[in-house]
């Protein structure tokens, strides 16, 4: 006589071969897959990395591209560009910031102070003008 929890144990021994099949499919597609974003993650990298190699060849560079080129953060560059002490572009039409390279290169050379102390050096002085 059949029970029905026989039948179901049957059903699923059944099934064992083909439950296992999927689970060994699903495992290599999962491996697949991890090797698809190993390989979009790599791929985003380089596109990063030669990206950041183009600004080398620019004349005129927005602010990323100063970020990469220097090294130095958007808040420093900003600090610098608002007290006047980085050369930036004079065009007062844009609301870009924006760096000839060639400029920029000369002073880099110049060995710029951008310590902390000397932005507030900078920013003291520029307040006592501004009060006359």
């Amino acid at each position: 006589m059949n029970t029905p929890s026989k039948n179901i144990a049957d059903t699923a021994i059944n099934n064992l071969p083909k439950t296992i099949e999927s689970i060994t499919l699903y495992d290599r597609m999962l491996c697949d897959l991890q090797i698809l974003v190993n390989c979009t993650k790599d791929s985003v990298a380089l596109l990063k990395e030669i990206k950041s190699l183009t600004v080398f060849n620019k004349k005129v560079l927005n602010l990323e591209d100063l970020v990469l080129y220097t090294g130095l953060s958007e808040s420093t560059i900003y600090k610098l560009s608002r007290q006047d002490l980085i050369p930036k572009g004079q065009n007062t039409e844009m609301r870009k910031l924006f760096f000839e390279k060639d400029r920029i290169d000369a002073w880099l050379l110049g060995k710029p102070d951008i310590s902390d102390a000397y932005f507030e050096e900078k920013f003291n002085e520029q307040l006592l003008r501004n009060r006359r």
